[in-house]
């Protein structure tokens, strides 16, 4: 125990010591690597209030706070496992007061030689970065040194956004707000702000706490990152998908918003007659079927009860899934943006209808009881039409920070609210895709998750002028690469990891979006090792026979739906952007990608210079 130190408690692996002044360490083993003057404060009206008091220790529990309505800090150790402890920070004020944030921060010393970065949701930067660059990890995060790793990671998301901020061995931990989503000029690309205030009416007398916070240690970094993920999955009580595999054949990539009932059918028929694997079932209409954002029904292209594209597809041999944004609106549009404007997140300063920066939409405001009926009843509706899956977009918007209905509910818990309204209604026998999702708070709502940005344009809409070479082609694969390796651990541990999509057009070489052989069996490869659910994209029927082959190739579909992978030398590459977004181009991407299917090892070596790939 320190001199100074007026308790310790230890389990064998870590030794907590305990200040007079409600400061607090955590040293890990027989090792240089601790975390020191480690504190915990709340943001409440404007100023930052610690807790007060004497520590109280019950076996492997300490507890600090409560005086006169000071936050109380809460610390177990050995909980999940023996080099594992946990904490929360909770307030219970004397008098009705706003909460804007809950805060842990302190120093961490010894070697560490890179971090491993979270971002905030499905189509955040992901990656490794040397631990001297500073910067924000989202929800969870780990630092990697020769001798040890930690991690630190939020065990839930039920209320608050976690940040985890890095500088010089300063570690500040935020229970917070979301953050605000900048656009990056000049490319496709956006970066997660700061957290944002709360802003959060507690009365008098009411518990409010803090997400549960963990930080673990131990030699091996795959392992205990795995076993972080698999900690955190098991307290978000995360879903497990055991019906049929999600692979299939999605529209979006080249047909855009111009599909057609037709583009879908012919699709599927093809897929059905050139993939020799019968699990590629499952056909996935996406945007583009609807009247608008806010008005769920069918567009003047579509039947009038999409019930009969379902069967359509059923006749073919093929399952069917739906495209929605449930918390989209167009301002003054059809649907909602005419009849509810009521219904949306407002804004603080004007109290009219917020609007979201990037997309210029308004957002429901899940806070309220009529949306939550009116999202089940949705759900409902796309049950009742008879699709097997759907893939909900654009989820973050419900998220954001707003003055919403009940000024007691947060946005993170308004969007598991709204999103647990909605499959209340369409039911948890059917597979729910979650995209532009924050990523733990899909934990538990979400079967499956985008874990990267769009890999491309839609095929027809570069037509239009859209800058496509900005991430198309071989682009968008290496970048798509970077964040489903950083999130490797998250597969099947938190949700099923969506990689996007598999395309193979473009082989002749004339249009830089597209892909030239080598490049298609790459994307092929990064996505089937992912393990989670696969979705080729092109227009079969325009395809040679040579691209036909690349997504028939025997290795490539034996090796979708799995357990996901290990890119074995990720934190031997850190990667180096001047600002981290997804359409970032890495500097440096881990070659070693290897995984398990069907009981076979499977290891390839991606050689991203020469666009190639090779078994070890």
């Amino acid at each position: 125990m320190p001199s100074d130190a007026v308790q310790s408690i230890s389990n064998g692996e870590i030794t907590l010591s305990l200040y007079a002044d409600a400061t607090f360490s955590l040293q890990f083993g027989e090792t240089d690597y601790s975390l020191s003057q480690m504190r915990a404060t709340a943001s409440i009206g404007g100023s930052e209030v610690s807790p007060t008091g004497v520590w109280q220790i019950d076996t492997n529990t300490a507890r600090c706070g409560g005086e006169n309505g000071t936050p109380v800090i809460e610390i177990a150790l050995g909980t999940e496992a023996p080099g594992s402890c946990t904490m929360s920070v909770s307030l219970t004020p004397l008098v009705e007061t706003v909460l804007d944030r809950f805060t842990i921060m302190g120093a961490a010393t010894g070697e560490f030689e890179t971090r491993l970065v979270e971002g905030y949701d499905s189509w955040s930067w992901a990656g490794v970065r040397s631990s001297d660059a500073p910067g924000r990890s989202w929800w969870r995060s780990a630092f990697v040194g020769s001798l040890a790793t930690i991690t630190a990671s939020a065990r839930t998301a039920n209320r608050f956004v976690t940040a985890i901020n890095w500088s010089n061995g300063e570690i500040t931990i935020e229970s917070a707000g979301a953050p605000v989503l900048s656009a990056i000029p000049d490319t496709w690309g956006f970066t997660a702000g700061a957290t944002t205030d709360l802003g959060l009416r507690v009365d008098a007398g009411t518990i409010v706490s803090s997400e549960v916070f963990a930080f673990s240690f131990g030699s091996d970094p795959f392992s205990l990152v795995e076993a972080d993920a698999s900690a955190t999955g098991e307290a978000m009580h995360a879903r497990s998908w055991t019906g049929e595999a999600i692979l299939g054949w999605e529209s979006w990539y080249h047909f855009g918003l111009n599909v057609k009932p037709e583009n879908v059918l012919s699709n599927a028929r093809l897929m059905r007659e050139k993939i020799p694997d019968a699990r590629f079932d499952l056909v996935q209409i996406d945007d583009g079927w609807q009247k608008s954002y806010g008005a769920w029904w069918a567009n003047k292209h579509w039947p009038d009860d999409m019930g009969d594209m379902v069967k359509s597809l059923d006749a073919i041999g093929c399952r069917a899934g739906l495209w929605l944004a449930p918390f989209m609106v167009v301002p003054d549009g059809p649907g909602l943006g005419t009849d509810h404007p009521d219904w949306c997140l407002m804004d603080p300063s004007t109290y009219a209808p917020l609007l979201e920066p990037r997309h210029n939409r308004w957002s429901l405001d899940a806070s309220n009881p009529e949306v939550l009926e009116f999202l089940r009843g949705l759900g409902e509706q796309v049950r009742a039409w008879g699709f097997d899956m759907v893939k909900l977009d654009f989820l973050y918007f419900a998220a954001q920070s707003a003055k919403r209905h009940n000024p007691q509910i947060t946005g993170t818990e308004s969007l598991r609210l709204g999103l647990r309204a909605f499959i209340d209604g369409f039911g948890d026998d059917r597979y729910v895709l979650g995209c532009g999702m924050p990523m733990l708070p899909a934990v538990g709502l979400c079967h499956g998750n985008r874990i990267g940005h769009d890999t491309a344009m839609p095929v027809v809409h570069m037509e239009f002028g859209h800058p496509a070479s900005d991430w198309t082609g071989y682009r968008g694969i290496v970048s798509q690469a970077r964040n489903i390796a950083a999130r490797w651990a998250l597969q099947r541990r938190w949700f099923e990891c969506d990689p996007d999509i598999v395309m193979a057009w473009g082989s002749d070489g004339n249009d830089a979006a597209g892909y030239s052989p080598d490049e298609a069996r790459v994307l092929a490869a990064v996505a089937a090792l992912c393990g989670g659910p696969c979705f080729l994209a092109d227009d079969l029927a325009q395809l040679s026979e040579d691209e036909i082959a690349i997504l028939s190739d025997a290795n490539f579909l034996k090796r979708c739906w799995g357990d996901g992978l290990r890119p074995s030398d990720i934190f031997s590459h850190p990667d180096n952007p001047e600002v981290e977004h997804a359409f970032d181009i890495p500097s440096d991407l881990p070659h070693i990608w290897s995984a398990e299917r069907n009981g076979e090892d499977v290891s390839l070596r991606f050689d991203w210079e020469n666009h190639r790939i090779s078994s070890e």
